[in-house]
């Protein structure tokens, strides 16, 4: 997905702004869709957002919907002459409680830079630069109009070695704004933050009888408005709860399918064939397999994807690259998944649940359901959910380096439940899935469960709720029995892809030991070479599993390259 702003003020002539639409338009698919007074957009590639002019000057780069009527069960386009003329950043506070969707907002300043606005989530990137006269906002850095002063910035670059989650917060490169999700850049260049999930986590005030009639209610209703306006549709079902939701909300919304995916894999525990044969059966959709298998990941595996913002969406370059050539043969512009759902619908067995469960109750019966399904005594469980939980980075950063700081949505959670903050670290990991891919560049990728409506009334429901019950989400799985086939209600177990992934990265060790410990990132003095050595051999991976910390500095790795060949 690839758009790109260009703005300029008024009163002088755009001299920079048309010497870079003179080299820019038409090159590498670009190609110019909006051209206004002082005002210029462009857009690349099928998956390309949809570009609104406002009624009253600036532009929408993607969809906007009705905050209201989603919430009533309804799908209503958000009237853009509710915009009005105020200050941009009242516009952009507006915005946030009347509206949802998958968007960035652009609003004009005379003189100075525009006001951007980023929706909650993140569906949609932006980054904002200048270059002479003129200003650029893009969800990339195209070849050529690079800010002068752009350049890699190692600091922030540590930092995501550390933890890579803050890719979402941080860009790695100067000479450049990143707008992060829920934020607004003004015209005077200040960031403001105007949504947190904290806020709705901090007092969960919707029961259990509200939250059972209304999250199904809300999920049908978010589906439906990111499916309304589109040709046909291919759905991904994992065998999961959470795309089985999708997948049977779709078709309850009269949504037509072109067709559902499922990657399986060798190993028992990673085989979800027999439930996503029962999901698509359940939504009438022919349902194509795909075994996936055990492959080295290729040293340069990762340069395909590469933009300004470090991207993790694409860490099982089989997977991305198999459902990338699947899309581009096809009829459908869009996927729709289940990503996400572990984190609103709130999957995690952690042991803070039962303190939520101890003040809220069912005291007796709640903690011993989640003693049952933890496999620990309840005195384990409250005394591990009583002590402050120990904030694990990634080991591999240089020895060095300064402790990372908190993702933004991590920094003022007082008031918040243990349990709830558990949830917000799932929703800060789920960021990586708007990341850039090769699937992402030849369709739209939908993520409806991560849709602000919905994330917000899940994150307003008590842990205890949504968490509780000896069954993985049985409260979710019975608000939405309607519609699922009994197979995915009576299921017990998640898939798991863990040994999948070592065995890949053990087979790869041989290409990708010399390409990290040998490397950009080494030369630079931002990885402990020594450290990495000791864990890159197929043995020592059968006694601690960095499969995960391997992979994200092969991603880092291809990044600076890239980077640094084109002069960062």
């Amino acid at each position: 997905m690839s758009y790109l702003l260009m703005t300029w003020p008024p009163g002088q002539p755009a001299v920079e702004a048309d010497a870079l639409h003179a080299a820019f338009n038409g090159q590498d698919g670009w190609s110019l869709v909006l051209e206004r007074f002082c005002l210029r957009v462009y857009v690349r590639g099928a998956a390309a957002p949809s570009v609104s002019l406002l009624p009253k000057g600036g532009v929408l780069i993607g969809q906007m919907f009705d905050r209201a009527a989603t919430e009533a069960g309804a799908v209503a386009p958000y009237d853009l002459h509710r915009l009005g003329d105020e200050d941009g950043v009242a516009v952009a506070r507006r915005v946030i409680d009347e509206a949802w969707g998958r968007y960035v907002l652009v609003l004009p300043v005379r003189e100075r830079r525009p006001v951007v606005l980023r929706e909650p989530l993140g569906a949609l990137d932006a980054l904002i630069w200048g270059r002479g006269d003129a200003w650029c906002v893009s969800d990339d850095v195209p070849p050529g109009l690079a800010p002068d002063d752009l350049a890699i910035d190692e600091a922030r670059l540590a930092d995501l070695i550390a933890e890579p989650d803050l890719a979402s917060a941080n860009l790695p490169l100067t000479g450049v704004t990143a707008v992060m999700p829920g934020t607004v850049v003004d015209e005077a260049g200040e960031v403001r933050r105007l949504w947190a999930p904290a806020r709705f986590a901090r007092t969960p005030k919707v029961d259990a009888w509200t939250a059972a009639e209304r999250i199904p209610l809300v999920s049908r209703a978010c589906i439906a408005a990111l499916a309304s306006g589109r040709g046909p549709i291919l759905c991904e079902i994992s065998g999961g709860l959470d795309s089985a939701i999708v997948a049977t909300s779709l078709r309850a919304e009269g949504v037509k399918l072109g067709a559902a995916i499922n990657f399986h894999w060798p190993q028992a525990e990673a085989d979800e064939r027999p439930y996503a044969r029962a999901v698509a059966k359940t939504v009438r959709a022919r349902l194509e397999v795909i075994a996936s298998h055990v492959a080295p990941v290729a040293p340069d595996a990762f340069d395909e994807a590469i933009v300004a913002r470090p991207s993790f969406n694409a860490i099982d370059p089989v997977y991305d690259g198999v459902l990338a050539q699947r899309l581009a043969q096809g009829r459908e512009t869009a996927l729709f998944t289940g990503q996400g759902g572990d984190a609103v619908f709130y999957q995690m067995p952690a042991p803070q649940l039962s303190l939520d469960l101890l003040a809220r109750g069912p005291r007796r019966r709640g903690l011993m359901a989640l003693s049952r399904r933890t496999n620990r005594s309840v005195w384990s469980l409250l005394r591990m959910g009583a002590r402050a939980p120990v904030r694990a980075t990634f080991p591999y950063g240089a020895r060095h380096a300064v402790r990372p700081p908190r993702h933004p949505w991590l920094q003022d959670l007082q008031g918040v439940g243990a349990a709830k903050r558990i949830q917000i670290e799932a929703l800060v990991a789920n960021q990586a899935v708007f990341g850039a891919s090769r699937r992402g560049a030849v369709a739209q990728l939908i993520h409806p469960l991560l849709s602000q409506p919905l994330v917000e009334l899940c994150l307003s429901v008590p842990a205890a709720v949504l968490g509780g019950g000896e069954q993985d989400r049985a409260f979710v799985r019975a608000a939405f029995r309607a519609q699922l086939p009994q197979l995915v209600l009576d299921r017990q177990s998640k898939g798991d892809l863990s040994v999948f992934f070592a065995k890949g990265v053990a087979r790869s060790l041989p290409g990708l030991r010399p390409r990290l410990l040998e490397g950009r990132l080494a030369a630079r003095g931002l990885i402990d070479v020594a450290a990495l050595s000791e864990i890159m051999h197929p043995e020592a991976m059968i006694w601690r599993d960095g499969s995960a910390e391997i992979l994200c500095l092969a991603v880092l790795e291809s990044w600076v390259r890239a980077w640094e060949a084109r002069g960062a």
